[in-house]
């Protein structure tokens, strides 16, 4: 920026709302679409939201930033999973923050300070002090213009955009095979072989992107489907266990306990009670 130019003014989100999150492990397929941004900051645990069609797995120290009226699911989280949410508006005009929708942001221990500030102001506003409603949303303001000086493109990474959306559209491809063919073997010399890709990109698909291994992800992937058919159908355990590559019943009942932590039978009692609220839903 050279001299005499004007700054840009920060972004400043308004009807500010701040909540925490956590729980036991579970799996959902509810959908949500507000008209609100919603930031989600993970504190421990694993998380995995799907935005319109697309996964991101969120680790310990990482944010997720999704855009108004955008589509979503958060589809699983572990039992130590614990995270801070915010939901905030913009001014129409100002599509700056609209960069790091949909992206996964490392944060830094000084935006992790402000996060913390922000929601330590908030909870004084919420308790009566009313000067802190005003600090909470300057300590927001920092953090999110601290992520747009971070994130915002640069020339090298224009220069690059057709690399990535080739490599994209790979991901895509590899996560379409996993999803059709739960009901058998998948390896990584199976889908490079299918799909005429090397297994380097396959791996390098999963270690940029979805931040965890090929393995990782067609676990829980199989995990989901067969909660998905316990809570919304009559079909056995066995049956079950055949649609999503396990070699039987007791050998999905044994994952799903060691991963989740419940039986068949308390998932299949999930469908008779409410799916968990979602804090972003308002609801």
């Amino acid at each position: 920026m050279g001299p005499g130019a004007p700054l840009e003014p920060p972004v400043v989100p308004s009807s500010l709302i701040l909540y925490s999150y956590g729980g036991e492990a579970f799996i959902s397929d509810r959908r949500y679409c507000h008209d609100k941004f919603i930031f989600i900051a993970v504190f421990s645990g694993e998380v995995v939201f799907e935005i319109d069609d697309r996964e991101f797995r969120l680790h310990e120290n990482e944010a997720l930033l999704i855009a108004p009226y955008t589509k979503h699911c958060r589809i699983f989280w572990t039992r130590n999973y614990h995270a801070l949410y915010a939901s905030f508006r913009l001014p129409k005009e100002d599509g700056r923050i609209q960069l790091l929708a949909g992206r996964i942001l490392p944060l830094k221990r000084a935006e992790w300070r402000l996060l913390k500030s922000a929601t330590g102001e908030y909870l004084k506003w919420y308790r009566g002090c009313a000067g802190s409603a005003t600090k909470s949303v300057l300590r927001m303001t920092e953090l999110l213009n601290s992520l747009l000086v971070r994130f915002q493109p640069s020339p090298a990474i224009a220069d690059h955009r057709n690399y990535e959306m080739d490599f994209d559209e790979k991901l895509k491809k590899i996560l379409q095979y996993i999803h059709e063919h739960l009901d058998r073997p998948i390896s990584i010399n199976k889908i490079a072989s299918v799909l005429r890709i090397s297994r380097g990109t396959v791996r390098a698909s999963f270690s940029k992107q979805m931040k965890c291994s090929i393995g990782s992800y067609i676990r829980s992937r199989r995990l989901l489907t067969a909660s998905n058919y316990l809570r919304g159908s009559d079909l056995t355990l066995s049956e079950i266990a055949t649609l999503t590559g396990y070699n039987s019943g007791m050998s999905l009942s044994r994952a799903l306990k060691r991963d989740l932590g419940k039986t068949p039978l308390q998932i299949r009692r999930d469908r008779r009670s409410p799916i968990l609220p979602d804090p972003a839903s308002g609801s």
